[in-house]
């Protein structure tokens, strides 16, 4: 169920999402957002499982892609969530602020 749920967000606000390049979380910069949800794509693509020698494993790829989602899904909402000013101040810097605000709960598969 998560991992659907995040899918659907991402889908839903492919359009809204960051066009230049942005924080992802502590230590972690997307610096060609476009070729990020590419990949995004590539992997919701291929889905959770892979077929090896006619038996279906899961794919070491779909937890990271789950995470990526969700903290793509809490820095959009960071980013909604700022107050509109003619200027920036280090608290509301998409580089300098980290967040510990917890986004709705989405429940597990």
């Amino acid at each position: 169920m998560r991992s659907e749920l995040l899918i659907a967000w991402f889908r839903e606000n492919r359009q809204r999402l960051p066009a230049e390049p942005f924080p992802l979380g502590l230590g972690r910069y997307i610096t060609g957002p476009t070729k990020f949800y590419a990949s995004l794509d590539a992997d919701i693509a291929a889905g959770p499982t892979a077929t090896i020698c006619g038996q279906q494993i899961p794919r070491q790829r779909w937890q990271p892609l789950l995470e990526d989602l969700a903290a793509l899904r809490r820095y959009v909402a960071s980013v909604n969530t700022r107050p509109q000013t003619g200027s920036v101040t280090p608290e509301h810097s998409p580089v300098a602020r980290v967040s510990n605000e917890r986004q709705p709960a989405i429940t597990s598969d």
